[in-house]
């Protein structure tokens, strides 16, 4: 999977796919971006913001199996280990990585029922 990686690919991705449910939050009559007056440019951030929040939070609520991921995508995390390990991690890895504390207990028991 050749996702990008990077800090900024989380946010573009967000930004994307609310643009791509709503495309009244951006206009795009402007020829080029620099033409666009600041103005909306802030309006249009700000409302950018508060959709991602919004829908972070409904994610949340859905979210059974609790993880220790944070918001970074995972082809960054999946990057980053095999950086250390010179392997691509496995799907079992992967999970055991992002449902697993520090001290290796599981964040929850579904976690841990999932991988028993």
């Amino acid at each position: 999977m050749d996702s990008p990686i990077g800090e900024g690919q989380g946010v573009l991705a967000g930004f994307c796919g609310i643009l791509a449910t709503d495309c009244s939050i951006f206009p795009i009559h402007f020829e080029k971006w620099p033409d666009l007056p600041v103005t909306i440019f802030n309006r249009c951030y700000d409302r950018f913001i508060k959709e991602i929040c919004k829908r972070n939070a409904e994610i949340r609520k859905k979210q059974i199996v609790s993880h220790i991921g944070s918001s970074k995508p995972n082809s960054r995390r999946r990057a980053e280990m095999m950086a250390e390990t010179g392997q691509k991690p496995g799907r079992g890895q992967f999970y055991l990585a992002t449902h697993r504390n520090e001290d290796g207990s599981y964040v929850n028991e579904a976690a841990k029922e999932i991988c028993h």
